[in-house]
């Protein structure tokens, strides 16, 4: 019976552990990957808000919905999902702070001294301070945790030096990206 016991405890700290590394674990104002927008928003409210962003050009298959007021600690937060999803499950979920660059970078690493606790058993990418993609003249300083070893699951956080020509504030960025989204998002 001992031996019972301690195999089923065994058993279960495991997959505590293995779980430990889920992205469904990370939360935004208890709000999680995976989630149905259904259970915070009426339809009618999601679909009157749907909002695509300029970069998807033609593409409607994935629709953000924003919540732009304090919320929490978040000055915005975001969340996607697929178009054709009657549930309008959660596939990206993103808390904006307004914040200068590098006031920034402090709490970003403050922040992530708590993820890094979360993800230990994650793969980390730091990229330092880089330029960003679409705006050679705007920064951003990034930490990435992929969350699972078969897909590109990710939680980063990023702090963002935004040019005086982008029109953007500079911010700190705390996402989630379900390996769904992240293959949307990449078709682009």
């Amino acid at each position: 019976m001992r031996i019972f016991l301690t195999v089923l405890i065994i058993i279960f700290s495991l997959q505590s552990w293995i779980k430990a590394d889920d992205i469904r674990d990370f939360e935004i104002e208890g709000i999680s990957i995976g989630d149905s927008l259904l259970d915070y928003f009426s339809k009618k409210k999601i679909d009157q808000e749907q909002f695509f962003e300029a970069e998807q050009g033609d593409n409607k298959e994935v629709a953000r919905f924003y919540i732009r007021e304090k919320k929490g600690n978040y000055d915005w937060i975001t969340m996607s999902y697929k178009t054709s999803d009657k549930s309008y499950t959660i596939i990206e979920l993103s808390g904006f702070i307004f914040i200068s660059f590098n006031e920034c970078l402090k709490k970003r690493d403050e922040i992530n001294n708590q993820v890094e606790n979360l993800f230990k058993e994650s793969r980390q990418q730091v990229t330092g301070t880089i330029e960003h993609f679409l705006d050679k003249d705007s920064f951003v300083d990034h930490i990435a945790y992929w969350t699972s070893k078969n897909s590109n699951d990710y939680v980063s956080l990023t702090c963002y030096d935004w040019s005086k020509k982008s029109g953007y504030g500079d911010q700190l960025r705390i996402e989630a990206y379900s390996d769904e989204y992240h293959k949307w998002l990449s078709s682009l």
